[in-house]
């Protein structure tokens, strides 16, 4: 029912989506591009995760210090940049050569976007409701959303397998990934909304809690929802 709250999951399964999509035909693509080389093609799909192990700690505490959205916004775009810097449509080659050092920078932009991404979900989840929404964190929340996860991650994993393999039967590789980046050229969109609708929501949660100051109100009471929100200190 709350659409703010899930909206981290529906970007993450459509970030799995990609990411799947991506596995699957990188590897054939290195092969009828590049020739057999099992080296560069296991290089260039650690790439892909060696941005989540690098960068985690940062982005991770990126993540707490501002708003998680503006994270899977920023993630949304470097993974859309990075899928039309791997196979480039034409009117794009003449500016962005393929090579393989073309192809491990684009990969390691794609995976630092995958990793921004999927660290902003569970943070942006309890960021709705402990900060727009004024509820506290319990076992139960905090279950509903590893759940959540868990179920996103796992499905787009899945459809993503299906469909490159749909895909690569009937198109080209670089309408292939026209079409994902395509798809996460929608997902920046819809992270950009959901920034803003949060923007939004905080700050009305933010008045909402001068207004009770304001006014006078129980001392006790006022402390609970600063404590809620994070951001005032009981008067």
């Amino acid at each position: 029912k709350d659409f703010l709250f899930l909206s981290p999951i529906i970007t993450c399964c459509l970030s799995s989506v990609v990411e799947a999509c991506v596995d699957y035909v990188m590897a054939l693509y290195v092969n009828d591009v590049f020739g057999e080389d099992a080296t560069f093609t296991g290089l260039l799909l650690s790439g892909l995760s060696l941005s989540s192990i690098l960068f985690a700690f940062v982005l991770g505490y990126f993540c707490d210090k501002f708003n998680p959205f503006l994270t899977g916004l920023i993630g949304c775009f470097l993974t859309c940049l990075g899928l039309l810097a791997m196979v480039p449509p034409p009117f794009l080659q003449p500016l962005i050569l393929v090579n393989k050092p073309q192809l491990v920078t684009a990969s390691i932009v794609t995976g630092l976007g995958q990793a921004m991404i999927w660290l902003h979900v569970l943070p942006a989840m309890l960021f709705v409701k402990t900060k727009c929404r004024n509820k506290p964190v319990n076992e139960e929340l905090s279950n509903l959303v590893s759940l959540l996860y868990i179920v996103a991650t796992s499905m787009g994993d899945f459809a993503g397998s299906f469909l490159a393999g749909g895909l690569h039967e009937w198109c080209e590789y670089w309408q292939l990934f026209t079409i994902i980046s395509g798809a996460m050229f929608f997902c920046t969109m819809f992270c950009f909304v959901c920034y803003l609708r949060s923007a939004r929501s905080l700050s009305h949660s933010t008045d909402s809690i001068s207004t009770v100051i304001t006014s006078g109100g129980d001392s006790k009471d006022i402390g609970e929802m600063a404590s809620l929100t994070g951001d005032m200190t009981p008067l």
